[in-house]
């Protein structure tokens, strides 16, 4: 399993996928927070019963945002497993490890840090932005 594991994580961070979408995620909830902010801060001179600011402002923002980056990590995970079906290695990736729930455990696994990654940069571009 630990191979398996090593494979997979060299996998990820061998090809340019991971961190181009890490840059798409970082620029798209970026530009849909300042978005989101300037729609609902825009026009608004005067305060009154419907009208958000301060905290409550942020905390609506970053619940609007941030189920939007759910789907880059979806992405990751989705070219994880076709993209050896695209390329046609998941014959030799079989040849080294022919137990499939292993060599799909090795992908799960290699996958949360990934996701790890990609949930804490989504948080800190929500949070600064």
């Amino acid at each position: 399993m630990k191979t398996a594991l090593l494979a997979e994580y060299r996998k990820f961070t061998s090809t340019r996928m991971w961190w181009i979408l890490l840059i798409g995620l970082i620029a798209y909830l970026g530009f849909v927070g300042l978005a989101m902010a300037f729609s609902l801060t825009a026009g608004t001179d005067e305060l009154d019963a419907t009208t958000l600011a301060g905290a409550p402002l942020a905390r609506s923002i970053y619940a609007l945002i941030s189920p939007i980056g759910y789907v880059f990590p979806l992405v990751i995970g989705s070219l994880a497993v076709t993209a050896e079906f695209r390329h046609k290695t998941i014959t030799a990736s079989l040849l080294v490890e022919p137990r499939r729930g292993v060599l799909l455990g090795a992908k799960l696994l290699a996958g949360i840090p990934m996701g790890l990654i990609y949930g804490v940069t989504a948080t800190a571009t929500v949070e600064i932005g």
